[in-house]
C-alpha cells in the first residue's frame, strides 16, 4: 500500500512541477443560457493524494460506488457485491462494516450511493430490494455505531443502479429512475421523483431527451424471413449521453460528442448553456487493441464480419468524459484523456461562470464513485490486482 501512494504521489509531482497557479477565484457573472464561446482566464489546481485506505483481508473492496462523507470527514464507501459500507476515518484507517447481505433492517441486496440527510442520518440505496435503508450513526471519531432507522421504498420500478444519491433540505430522498411509455415499450424516460420519509412522491420532474452530440445504436437484422432478430450495435468509443444529478434536485445533461452542457434547475427549467471549443484525443495503439477486440465481439454477435459493420472504429474519441455535482453545487465537466494520463476537469459555480480547472492523477475516480467538498476529494484507485481503494486528494496551486 506504501508502494501504491509513493507511487501516485512520484507521478504527480513529475507531472505538475511546473504548475504555480493559486487557488480559489469568485465566480464572476451570470451566465444564464449564454453559450461560452471563449474561454476565461482562471486559476487551475492540483489535487495531490493524501492518503490511499488500509488494506486488510477482511475488508474485501470490490464495487464501490457512490461515497459519502460525514462531518468527521469519515468515509462511508458502499460495496455493490458486498452488499456491505465500509468506513474508512479521517485518515484512511478501517473503521468498520456496515450491513450485511439480506433483506431484513440495515440489510441490501446490491447496495450502492450512499449520502446524509440534514439530520446526519446515513442514506444507502439498496437496488435489489428496491428500497433504502437509512440508518442512525453515533460514536468517536474512531468508532462508528450505524443502527437501522427506517426504509424509503423506490418510487420506481427499476433499481436504476449507479446515480449519484442526493438528500435535499427538506429530508426528500431524489430518486432517478426510468418511465417506460405505455404505447411504446422500447422508449423509456429518465425522471426524478422527489421522496418523503414515508415513500410519499411530493414531486416529479422528466428529463428532456439528450439526442444531440451521441452516436445513436444501428438496428441490425440477422436471420431471414422466417426468423429473425434486431439487434442495437453500438460502435467502439462512440459518444454517449451524460447526465449529472445534484443537491436539492439540479442536473445537467450532455452529449459527450461535444463541449455543450444543458444545466437545469430543481424544477426542471434550463439555468445555463455551457460551451467550449474541445475536441478529443486520437485514439492510441491501446484504444485500437481494444476497439479491434471489441469489432470482433460485435460482428460475432451479429452473425457478420468486421468489414460488413455499418461503423468502423472513430479516428478520436469524444472530448467529454463524465459530468458530476459536487457538495458545493458546483458542475465539474470532466474531459476525456489518454490513459494514464492526467485527468482534468472545468468546475463551474451554482451561476454557470467557470470557477477554476481541475487536475488529478490518472487512475483516480471521482466522477461517479468518489465525493468532493470545499478542495478535498475522495475517490477510487485500483491497485495492482484490481483492488479498489479509496484516495484522500486536496487540491492546492502547484508548487
Amino acid at each position: 500500500m506504501v508502494a501504491l501512494l509513493t507511487k501516485v504521489v512520484r507521478a504527480v509531482s513529475i507531472v505538475f512541477s511546473t504548475i504555480t497557479i493559486p487557488f480559489g477565484v469568485a465566480c464572476q457573472g451570470d451566465s444564464n443560457d449564454q453559450e461560452a464561446a471563449a474561454t476565461p482566464d482562471v486559476p487551475t489546481v492540483i489535487g495531490n493524494p493524501v492518503w490511499i485506505s488500509s488494506e486488510r483481508a477482511d475488508v474485501p473492496l470490490s464495487q464501490i460506488t457512490g461515497m459519502a462523507v460525514d462531518a468527521k470527514q469519515r468515509v462511508y464507501a458502499p460495496d455493490y457485491r458486498e452488499s456491505a459500507v465500509f468506513v474508512f476515518g479521517a485518515d484512511g484507517t478501517y473503521l468498520t462494516r456496515i450491513g450485511r447481505k439480506g433483506s431484513g433492517p440495515g440489510e441490501f441486496e446490491r447496495g450502492c450511493c450512499a449520502a446524509f440527510d440534514p439530520n446526519e442520518r446515513l442514506w444507502v440505496k439498496d437496488a435489489g430490494n428496491a428500497r433504502y435503508v437509512v440508518f442512525n450513526i453515533s460514536g468517536a471519531d474512531a468508532t462508528v455505531v450505524a443502527k437501522p432507522a427506517f426504509v424509503v421504498p423506490l418510487p420506481h420500478q427499476d433499481p436504476n443502479w449507479g446515480p449519484r444519491l442526493w438528500i435535499d433540505t427538506r429530508n426528500n430522498v431524489i430518486s432517478i429512475g426510468h418511465v417506460t411509455d405505455p404505447d411504446r415499450p422500447t422508449l423509456r424516460s429518465v425522471k426524478h421523483f422527489f421522496a418523503d420519509t414515508t415513500g410519499r412522491v411530493v414531486q416529479t420532474i422528466a428529463e428532456p431527451t439528450q439526442t444531440e452530440d451521441v452516436t445513436k445504436p444501428i438496428e441490425y437484422t440477422v436471420g431471414d424471413r422466417l426468423k429473425s432478430t434486431t439487434l442495437l450495435l453500438y460502435q467502439p468509443f462512440g459518444a454517449r449521453e451524460l447526465r449529472a444529478n445534484g443537491p436539492d434536485g439540479a442536473f445537467a445533461l450532455a452529449g459527450s460528442g461535444k463541449y455543450s452542457v444543458r444545466w437545469f434547475s430543481p424544477t426542471g427549467e434550463l439555468l445555463h448553456t455551457i460551451t467550449q471549443e474541445l475536441v478529443g484525443p486520437e485514439l492510441s495503439l491501446i484504444d485500437r487493441a481494444v476497439g479491434d477486440s471489441s469489432l470482433a465481439n460485435i460482428a460475432r454477435n451479429a452473425n457478420t464480419t468486421v468489414g460488413l459493420l455499418p461503423f468502423k472504429l472513430p479516428e478520436r474519441k469524444p472530448p467529454l468524459y463524465a459530468i458530476f455535482f459536487d457538495e458545493d453545487r458546483r458542475l465539474w465537466v470532466q474531459h476525456t484523456t489518454l490513459q494514464g494520463m492526467v485527468q482534468q476537469a472545468d468546475v463551474y459555480g451554482p451561476n454557470g461562470a467557470l470557477v477554476f480547472r481541475a487536475a488529478w492523477p490518472a487512475g483516480i475516480r471521482i466522477a461517479t464513485d468518489g465525493y468532493v467538498r470545499g478542495n478535498t476529494a475522495w475517490g477510487l484507485q485500483l491497485d495492482d490486482n484490481d483492488v479498489p481503494h479509496v484516495v484522500r486528494m486536496e487540491f492546492t496551486s502547484g508548487r
